[in-house]
């Protein structure tokens, strides 16, 4: 006899909770928006002379295309670390830093290092190199360039 009440008692319930599942669903029932064609906007018009300018006040280029190449003028050779030097340590140190419109190197920054100090040897040489700008249809722009620095020991 428990048994019988215990299934309807569970039979009950269940129908309660189907019947207010599908009132709450239905009262969550998305209603429709109307919503407008979606239309096509113009193409901006481009100048092709605005092209081949060199940006103003922009982000230093990439040395790719018709942006060419700044070329090294002079600078500092670099240090070599006592520890590094004793302990034999050489390899190369590729840096990128950006070169401005006059040929200053600034915000170097380490792509590969060497320990023992190698790599803030090759940075404070390479923040006193000067360079021919690099060009973009005949005017300075500023560029990332990558740069390496080799450490070698005599033989």
């Amino acid at each position: 006899m428990k048994n019988r009440w215990t299934w309807l008692i569970l039979a009950a319930g269940l129908c309660l909770a189907a019947v207010a599942a599908r009132t709450f669903a239905a009262s969550w029932q998305a209603k429709p928006v109307a919503v407008p064609p979606f239309q096509d906007p113009a193409p901006p018009q481009t100048n092709p002379e605005k092209l081949l300018e060199p940006p103003q006040d922009e982000w230093p280029l990439r040395v790719t295309g018709a942006v060419t190449r700044p070329v090294f003028l002079d600078g500092a050779k670099p240090y070599y670390p006592k520890r590094a030097f004793y302990a034999r340590v050489q390899g190369k140190v590729i840096l990128e830093a950006t070169i401005d419109e006059k040929g200053r190197v600034s915000d170097v920054h380490v792509l590969k290092i060497l320990p023992m100090g190698l790599d803030a040897a090759a940075v404070e040489a390479v923040k006193t190199w000067r360079f021919k700008p690099a060009t973009l249809n005949g005017k300075a722009v500023r560029v990332y360039y990558t740069l390496t620095v080799d450490f070698n020991l005599p033989r």
